[in-house]
Parts: C-alpha cells; sequence; structure tokens
C-alpha cells in the first residue's frame, strides 16, 4: 500500500503539472485576448469547476460567514492572478515563473505582520540570496542577453506580494473553515469579483478560444484541490521543495511551445531564488520546532 507520504508528493506533483499546464493556456489566451478578460473567463470557468468537484465529494454550500471570510482574500488573490498574467505576456515563461519563486520571503514577512510570527536572521540572509537572484536576471536584461519588458519584471514581484498576504490570509482562516469549502468560497468570490474585469475587456470568442478557457479555469481548481489534499497528507517542510519544480515544466513548455530559450542570467537568478527559498523553508520550520 502506497505510504500518505508518497501520495502526498505524487499530489503534489500532479497539481504543478496541471498549473504549468494552466499557465501555458494563460499565456496562449493572452496572445489573443484581453489579459482582464482571461482573468474573468478564468474565475467562471473556475467557479463552474469548483462547484462541480464540491458536488461530487459532497462539500456543502459555504456558510455566509465562510463566504465573508473569503471576501479579503479573494481580493489578493485576484489581483495575483491579474498581476501574474500580465507578467505571462511580458516575459517569457520561465522568467515569469522564477521570479513568483520570491513569495517565500514576503511569506515571511507578512506572516510577521499578520500572524505575530517571528523573524529569525536565517531567514533575512536567504531573503538576501533570493533578491540577488533578482538582480542577476536583471543584469541579463541590462547587457541585452534578456529581452523581458521591465514592467514584466514588476507585476511578476507584485503578484509575489499580494500571494504571500493572500497566502498567510488563507493559514489565517483555516482554523475556521476546512480546505474545500474555502476553495468553492473563494472561486465564487473571485468569479463576482472579476466580472467587472469582464464587462470592461469583453471580447467575443471563438469555440477554440472558449475551450482553451475553459481548460484553463478548470487546470487551476483541480490543481487547488490536489494541493490541498497533498498538505493534508504530508507536511510543507516535505512538499514546499517541490513546488520549484514548477521551473523545469516552465523551461520544458516555453522551448517546446513558444520557442524561449531560456538564458545563463535567467538560470543563474533562478538558483539563487531557489537557494534562498529553501533557506527560508528550512528557518520556518525550524522556528516552528523550536515554538
Amino acid at each position: 500500500m502506497r505510504s500518505p507520504r508518497a501520495l502526498a508528493i505524487g499530489l503534489v506533483l500532479l497539481a504543478i503539472a496541471f498549473m504549468s499546464a494552466m499557465d501555458a493556456a494563460a499565456k496562449t489566451a493572452n496572445a489573443a485576448l484581453p489579459v482582464l478578460f482571461v482573468v474573468f473567463m478564468r474565475y467562471v470557468n473556475g467557479f463552474i469547476s469548483a462547484a462541480v468537484i464540491a458536488r461530487a465529494i459532497g462539500t456543502p454550500w459555504p456558510s455566509r460567514q465562510a463566504i465573508g471570510r473569503a471576501l479579503l482574500r479573494s481580493v489578493f488573490m485576484l489581483a495575483t492572478v491579474t498581476l501574474f498574467f500580465f507578467s505571462l505576456k511580458l516575459l517569457p515563461l520561465a522568467q515569469a515563473v522564477a521570479l513568483t519563486f520570491t513569495s517565500p520571503f514576503f511569506l515571511v514577512f507578512g506572516a510577521a505582520l499578520i500572524l505575530g510570527e517571528r523573524i529569525s536572521s536565517r531567514a533575512v540572509v536567504a531573503t538576501l540570496i533570493g533578491f540577488s537572484g533578482i538582480l542577476v536576471m536583471l543584469s541579463g536584461r541590462l547587457t541585452g542577453s534578456d529581452h523581458g519588458a521591465p514592467l514584466g519584471y514588476i507585476t511578476a514581484l507584485a503578484s509575489s506580494v499580494t500571494y504571500a498576504i493572500s497566502t498567510n490570509l488563507t493559514r489565517r482562516d483555516t482554523a475556521r473553515d476546512p480546505v474545500p469549502t474555502m476553495i468553492l468560497a473563494q472561486n465564487l468570490a473571485l468569479m463576482v469579483f472579476s466580472v467587472p474585469l469582464g464587462i470592461y475587456a469583453f471580447t467575443p470568442l471563438s469555440l477554440n478560444q472558449l475551450l482553451l478557457l475553459g481548460a484553463l479555469g478548470t487546470l487551476g481548481t483541480l490543481g487547488q484541490y490536489l494541493f490541498a489534499h497533498a498538505y493534508a497528507l504530508a507536511g510543507a517542510n516535505v512538499l514546499a521543495p517541490l513546488e520549484f519544480s514548477a521551473f523545469l515544466w516552465a523551461v520544458a513548455i516555453g522551448i517546446l511551445v513558444f520557442g524561449e530559450q531560456p538564458t545563463l542570467a535567467t538560470l543563474a537568478g533562478t538558483v539563487l531564488i531557489v537557494a534562498g527559498c529553501l533557506t527560508v523553508i528550512r528557518a520556518s520550520r525550524g522556528s516552528t520546532s523550536d515554538s
């Protein structure tokens, strides 16, 4: 019989594959459609998928209180996805994904502000290492080896900040709501909040575009459920490092689908960012053990 830890690892790797496919679908859609309309359709289809999954697994409809708690999380998650989708339009896929690996740094400092957790000196050093990776990537832009738009760097990093805030709010709310209920409530709120984006950027869709956007929403929601189930079976110290395999998917998809060759500056910068992230994860694990 497969151990819970092995099952959790398999679920996380599958979730990362789904999320990587979602990124590729978003980048493809962004090339032909307004980014804001892609975000809207992501959450229309995401809510439909979440409702179907919730019914299949017997998740009750969220209470008014659960939906209320999801509102603030959803504001930051909507900002995260919107900013990240803009970065996908402006940057090579691998570079955009690598820059989002900075979220653990913001997560640590956000946890101090929102949850009152202590920041260790090791986490500060790790953050400096990670941000040196960003400087390496920027050096590639300055020397002309990288051609990503400067605004893409800003939107990718901003999406890491809003994601870290959303994650800390999620950690706070898991004490009150089951994770499947939180996913359903959040997808409902995100669909409602994204309606103005859809109205503003409305674009008629071909059948192929409709299918692509349907896959985009479904992949994202499936990834959420797989991540949630995996982290219920094993701790973050085991699973979090696996999330960096998303960069391998981004490189492979970038080469095979979009013809994007990662530069030396992107690869070197990613190594530094991942090294910093792994140090943050170990530091967080250590502080948890101490407490």
